[in-house]
């Protein structure tokens, strides 16, 4: 099992335990989320083989990406823009709006 450490605690919010991270472009289960901003991840011995995760070390950058699930849900539970709070697009929205004129 391997822990991590994210960058900022904005981008842990976007992380559920069970969830998806991509690090480096590769897909990982997150096992839990732990104190600090860290995460426990499994990452089996095919993994390792098939990818540059079996030549890391401690400490070297990676590219962190949250699950796009995550990201949207979040977007939506903000009103942030492209989307009504009603969950419908901003676009979806207005057409629907113009329909009823």
């Amino acid at each position: 099992m391997s822990t991590g450490s994210a960058s900022s605690a904005a981008a842990n919010r976007l992380v559920v335990a069970k969830g998806s991270i991509a690090l480096d472009g590769i897909s990982l289960t997150v096992n839990e989320i732990l104190e600090g901003n860290a995460i426990s991840l499994m990452i089996i011995p095919e993994t390792l083989r098939a990818t540059t995760w079996g030549d890391r070390k401690a400490g070297d950058p990676v590219n962190v990406e949250a699950d796009i699930l995550g990201k949207h849900v979040a977007r939506l539970l903000e009103g942030g823009a492209g989307f009504a709070r009603d969950g419908r697009s901003a676009a979806g929205a207005e057409q629907n709006e113009g329909s009823k004129a």
